[in-house]
């Protein structure tokens, strides 16, 4: 422990220092003009903001590709597509209105400093959206032949390539010797590769494909003994581990999206269909209101959140028709019964395929889906309409765990569902009702005012009975899926001046059956305020205080039934920025963490950062630089932090235990159209002697990642 003492007192007196030298540099940098950084980097910070929570099971990359996409193909601010901003989360519902009511008023913008004049636009919003719009004229409809299409057309291939350098366990054994361990052993290299191609000809095709082998699994070339090849059996892979393709067409004629291949759909606030990404709650605290796009390619590295198949959505005036087909493999875990008869006992969706047992659940089952959607538009009302269909190859039968009794369980499933925005001046309201096969339903109701231009409420209350049963729901929920829940949220965000804003949130709600290690209904809540201030247009601060109380089984206990206890976490945030000169920004952040229980149980941690960003414009070369040191109790009292990553990628480490963590990542520009990346982070612990458990182990305190990517634009 004193060794850990010593050790810490060190690498905090490295970073006080280097935190002096960067304030000092600051201030002798205050006269020289600002000028911005990369757009880049705001982009890096907006996907930071919304992926603030505890969550790391999501999928962030579709997130990162459209916010990338709108980077590189700006919204005009006098066009028709001023929803994606509002979509993406960069405008509030309010804020998009007033942009729009102000466009109409003066007949179109015709600079974006303009949005200063725009009611409630702080500077903190305008710079937040500056990288994805710009100013310019309708562009003239104009026919092109098929070749001027492709010839004119946006072409990308990148090519990324991963891997740990030190060896995992589930690799010091031959792969032959799998039919042993058939749980542990991996039967690929560790290597992970990722490729991936878009089209993209106008507004009018697009064209993409994305292939990816995580690290452990095997190429579909790979070769082994008889014994190996026998149990591996139909689950060889022919082609790589996952491979997604689509081809869409948009804005002919009616046709608003029509889509052949993987896709995603998003309809209502996400109760009745909704396949892609979606937020709750962060420090954007009044934006929780979910617009579904409808219609989307899948362009993400997520092996299950996806459709495949063809999907349609025709537009006419204020109606929008949408349908779709399915028919996909999905990975399942079978019992064969005494009768010869299969059962599925779950659905995995690691999307791993490294051992035998995990090739044996790949492509297990065979899902069917098909539905749609009518939207209809009279002016400041929208009403939607939602169906879908479900059908597996072989019944699904959850555990005999009291808390899956109401999972569902069978073959088939159709759920139903409506839902209404209706947005008036100073108020706009929101909800949806979905309604299962077995007659369960859910649903919740939402409400936005602005109290003036600068104070917004959001208010939304949801019940999910227990027994709802949908596996294409992502609402606004605390636990996974829309099922026994109701709470209540409320949520303010007030611009207190030009230089300071106040932003928190109180959700409050209960389980009213038995959850995965809670043996009883219980309640649960959740705090958050944070204060923003922005010093001068160079530097930025703000202070986040957040709240959790849940109840949990006593770990502990042996008894038939479980205790039950009372936790309590309470974490305190304090971030700095500051940009030294037109191409040198520095970042610090200062996290603690303290949790305590009913059982007189406490624990604590911290997380202290430095992040150095080298963006000159004048040269080929950035680069990103980060020292992290931690130390926390336990895992419970884990810490979390967004870290830059390479383009479509990103990278969410928990921090537990005590240790630093340090990354580089190098951005070499070519030219014009090549770009190179090369990211290398060494996670090290003072205090162990192996990293991870399993297959996932290695020995020694410290475990370094080496990533590299290509991209190639055309």
């Amino acid at each position: 422990m004193l060794h850990i003492l010593k050790t810490t007192i060190s690498q905090l007196r490295f970073i006080l220092i280097l935190s002096m030298i960067s304030v000092y540099a600051s201030t002798q940098g205050q006269t020289e003009e600002v000028i911005s950084l990369s757009r880049s980097e705001i982009l890096t910070d907006r996907i930071e903001s919304i992926v603030q929570s505890e969550n790391t099971a999501y999928d962030y990359s579709s997130l990162i590709a459209d916010l990338q996409h709108y980077h590189e193909n700006p919204i005009n601010l006098n066009g028709e597509n001023l929803e994606a901003l509002r979509d993406l989360m960069l405008l509030s519902d309010h804020q998009l209105s007033n942009i729009k009511s102000y466009r109409t008023l003066v007949g179109g913008f015709l600079s974006v400093y303009e949005l200063r004049k725009v009611p409630g636009m702080d500077l903190g919003s305008i710079q937040l959206i500056l990288p994805f719009i710009n100013i310019s004229e309708p562009p003239e409809a104009k026919k092109r032949s098929v070749g001027e299409m492709f010839k004119y057309a946006r072409q990308s291939l990148q090519i990324r390539y991963k891997q740990n350098l030190e060896k995992a366990k589930g690799f010091e054994i031959s792969p032959d010797s799998a039919q042993y361990y058939p749980g542990s052993i991996y039967l690929g290299k560790p290597q992970q590769w990722n490729i991936k191609y878009g089209f993209q000809s106008g507004n009018t095709i697009r064209l993409g494909f994305n292939v990816e082998k995580d690290a452990g699994e095997p190429w579909p070339w790979s070769t082994y003994n008889d014994s190996i090849s026998v149990l591996i059996g139909d689950a060889k892979n022919y082609t790589p581990d996952y491979l997604s393709f689509f081809a869409q067409l948009s804005n002919v004629g009616i046709i608003k999206t029509l889509i052949i291949g993987d896709y995603k759909l998003e309809f209502g606030q996400g109760l009745t269909l909704w396949s892609g990404l979606s937020f709750g709650k962060s420090a954007e605290t009044v934006n929780i209101q979910r617009f579904g796009r409808g219609v989307r390619p899948n362009t993400s590295t997520d092996e299950n959140s996806f459709f495949r198949g063809v999907a349609l959505c025709l537009q006419w005036k204020g109606l929008e028709l949408s349908s779709f087909a399915s028919k996909q493999r999905i990975d399942g875990k079978l019992i064969i019964l005494e009768d010869s008869s299969v059962l599925l006992s779950s659905l995995p969706e690691t999307g791993m395929h490294r051992t035998l047992n995990e090739l044996k659940a790949k492509d297990a089952a065979e899902l069917t889906a098909y539905g749609g959607n009518l939207k209809a538009v009279w002016g400041l009302f929208q009403l939607g309409i939602t169906t879908h269909y479900i059908e597996l190859s072989f019944a699904l039968k959850p555990g005999n765990s009291l808390y899956q009794k109401h999972q569902f369980s069978g073959i088939r499933n159709m759920v139903n569902g409506m839902d209404f925005n209706l947005r008036l001046q100073q108020i706009s309201m929101y909800g949806e009702f979905s309604v299962s096969a077995n007659g369960a339903y859910a649903y919740l109701m939402g409400l936005n005012t602005y109290l003036d231009d600068r104070i917004s409420l959001s208010a939304l209350y949801h019940s999910y009975q227990m027994n709802y049963q949908n596996i294409f729901s992502n609402p606004f929920a605390q636990g996974s899926g829309a099922a026994n829940e109701r709470g209540f949220y409320l949520g303010i965000k007030a611009l207190l001046n030009k230089n300071w804003i106040l932003s928190a949130y109180i959700d409050s709600y209960r389980f009213p059956w038995l959850k995965y290690q809670v043996a009883a209904p219980s309640m649960a809540k959740d705090v958050l305020i944070q204060v923003d201030h922005n010093f001068s247009q160079k530097s930025h601060a703000y202070f986040k205080y957040r709240y959790k109380f849940k109840e949990s089984n006593v770990s502990e206990n042996t008894e038939y039934m479980p205790k039950i206890f009372s936790l309590h976490r309470h974490e305190f945030r304090l971030f700095f920025s500051y940009q030294v000169t037109a191409y040198l920004l520095l970042k610090n952040r200062l996290d603690y963490v303290w949790l305590n229980n009913t059982q007189d149980d406490s624990e604590q941690g911290f997380l202290f950062y430095q992040d150095i960003l080298y963006r000159p414009s004048s040269s080929r070369i950035q680069a990103t630089f980060r020292y992290a040191i931690f130390q926390t109790d336990s895992y419970h009292s884990r810490i979390y932090a967004y870290e830059n990553d390479v383009l479509y990628a990103f990278s969410i480490p928990a921090f537990y235990d005590s240790g630093q963590r340090i990354y580089l990542m190098i951005k070499y520009a070519a030219c014009d159209w090549l770009n190179l990346w090369i990211r290398l982070a060494r996670l090290s612990y003072f205090n162990r002697e192996s990293i991870g458990t399993g297959s996932e182990m290695t020995k020694g305190n410290s475990r370094t990642e080496i990533k590299c990517q290509l991209q190639i634009k055309l």
